[in-house]
């Protein structure tokens, strides 16, 4: 078999609404397969025409080199779904609903054994309707894993799933596709990545931008000009930090209006939560960038210790390098960044996902007052 996946020139309408245009699609065995795009983008009606569960206005599929429509049956047994929307009854059990899906294939996977990778063997007799947000996401995981697939299909695979969960997931993921399995996923990345997109600009007003203006000031003599006005350290960095600020409020304004007219993004599940945490995200690197500007004694020097923090922090925090497919080790380190902890911030308030711990803002709260005071206290004018 050459492809797993195979699909010419599909399309499917809604009415008016063209949801999927001439796709053409292939997806060798074996590999991870990501079909992303933003909520609405036509993901879900891709893997349901892929299924046969929905008739496509044109164009052909092949998966496992049976076509979905007439060889169902077959392929059945050979494929795995976990969609994003389940209509599981809220009474049934988790016991009872893993052993009814196993009694459906002829070469089922042990679900018990799936249930403990996937770290849910003790919610066995718990009700599907007690189950937290990413429990339910890690037993639907579990279900289309239970036909001991050669191909499944993820919708949405991380919705709901905290940063342990995830990587948890991945992990088990990346063993299965080691084994032969072939794994097509979708995802909104584009709103989970709106977050990190968000601090790319914050991070190179904060960490370049602010300290290297300041510093330059005060070695063209410019600060000592200002020291005989008078005017107080807090004063003058206040200014700076303000036009910073502004800097990213127009960077993200410009994003968010881009994003939703080109990229489909849709608008934060919560406003206020988003706005919040990139507020918080914003003050606490600019704190960080106030304070070399403010102690550096030259340019030179701030342009060394900016890009220090810049770069790191750029490529480590899940600006550009996703945070998840990190190894443990630097994970632990990166995650006490206050970026990498903004940004995980607002990503979850973004996509409406429950905050478990107040960790980061007290993090980067922290951050803030320590930053803003060594900057004022030790602030160098010439």
């Amino acid at each position: 078999m050459q492809e797993a996946i195979r699909i010419k020139q599909l399309s499917k309408s809604y009415g008016n609404l063209l949801a999927v245009d001439h796709l053409d699609l292939t997806v060798k065995p074996g590999t991870v397969y990501g079909l992303l795009g933003a909520n609405g983008a036509g993901k879900s009606t891709v893997i349901k025409c892929m299924l046969g569960t929905r008739q496509p206005d044109s164009g052909t599929v092949s998966i496992l080199g049976f076509d979905p429509r007439k060889d169902r049956r077959k392929l059945f047994q050979s494929i795995g779904v976990q969609f994003q929307e389940n209509g599981y009854q809220p009474e049934i059990k988790v016991r009872e609903l893993c052993e009814e899906t196993a009694c459906l294939y002829e070469s089922a996977a042990d679900w018990k054994t799936l249930c403990a990778q996937f770290g849910i063997d003790d919610k066995a007799n718990a009700s599907v309707k007690n189950l937290s947000g990413g429990e339910k996401q890690r037993l639907f995981l579990v279900l289309a894993l239970i036909p001991d697939p050669q191909l499944v299909f993820l919708d949405e695979l991380t919705t709901g799933l905290d940063v342990k969960a995830r990587r948890s997931v991945w992990k088990i993921l990346c063993g299965l596709k080691g084994k032969g399995l072939t794994i097509f996923l979708t995802s909104h990345f584009m709103e989970q990545s709106f977050g990190a997109l968000c601090a790319i600009s914050i991070c190179a007003g904060g960490l370049m931008g602010l300290p290297l203006v300041v510093s330059e000031y005060r070695e063209r003599k410019i600060l000592k000009r200002f020291q005989v006005t008078p005017i107080s350290p807090a004063k003058l960095l206040a200014v700076e930090f303000t036009i910073y600020i502004l800097y990213c409020v127009i960077s993200m304004v410009t994003l968010m209006i881009a994003g939703m007219l080109l990229g489909n993004i849709k608008t934060p599940s919560s406003w206020p939560g988003f706005l919040s945490s990139w507020l918080l995200t914003m003050i606490s690197t600019l704190s960080i960038g106030m304070m070399v500007g403010g102690i550096a004694g030259n340019t030179k020097t701030a342009s060394v210790i900016a890009c220090i923090l810049y770069f790191p922090t750029l490529i480590f925090s899940g600006t550009t390098l996703p945070f998840e497919i990190m190894p443990d080790p630097i994970q632990k380190i990166v995650s006490t960044f206050p970026l990498t902890q903004g940004i995980q911030l607002m990503k979850a308030t973004f996509l409406g996902l429950p905050i478990q711990t107040f960790g980061p803002i007290i993090t980067m709260g922290i951050t803030t007052i320590i930053c803003m005071g060594i900057a004022i206290r030790f602030f160098k004018w010439e």
